[in-house]
């Protein structure tokens, strides 16, 4: 099944929405601190090595979307650089009121968990930030496997000392 630019959109929606939502500004006992202010001023997409024949191309294609009633709206933001380069609304946010798409208009990410995390992975991998082969415990340390000073039984040809994302006998 092909995937389509609906379902493309749904994906890169998830991935901002977890961004911006993955890191709590405060803890729970703290009071929250204002959030500083963002520039939201677009920038010429040349300026930032987009290029604006191609993200019109994008346009068309959410548009067409819309048209062909496969999204009743949708809203884009893009940036590069920490600068904004396009933010734009199509279609409506309610189809029975034909109320119009607005950039403050607030979002329902029902059973997104597994592809919002998911791609919020691929995000911290393609930086760097983890391996496959990295240990649990390195990001969660209560997932530390504890060695027992009473086990009689010997370790399993292919045990690992910790919990990983690939298995431990994986063949190369």
């Amino acid at each position: 099944m092909k995937p389509s630019l609906s379902s493309a959109i749904v994906v890169v929606f998830a991935a901002a929405t977890l961004l911006t939502s993955a890191f709590p500004a405060s803890r729970a006992q703290q009071p929250a601190a204002p959030a500083p202010a963002v520039d939201m001023t677009s920038v010429q997409p040349e300026s930032v090595g987009f290029s604006a024949q191609r993200l019109e191309r994008l346009h068309a294609a959410i548009q067409d979307e819309i048209n062909n009633k496969q999204l009743a709206g949708a809203v884009t933001i893009l940036a590069r650089h920490g600068k904004i380069v396009d933010y734009r609304t199509y279609g409506v946010r309610d189809l029975a009121t034909s109320a119009p798409m607005t950039k403050d208009t607030i979002f329902r990410d029902y059973s997104m968990t597994k592809p919002v995390t998911g791609v919020a992975m691929m995000i911290l991998y393609e930086e760097g930030k983890w391996l496959p082969s990295d240990p649990i415990s390195k990001y969660i340390p209560n997932l530390r496997i504890s060695k027992s000073s009473t086990a009689s039984t010997p370790p399993a040809k292919c045990s690992s000392p910790s919990l990983t994302t690939r298995p431990p006998c994986a063949s190369s």
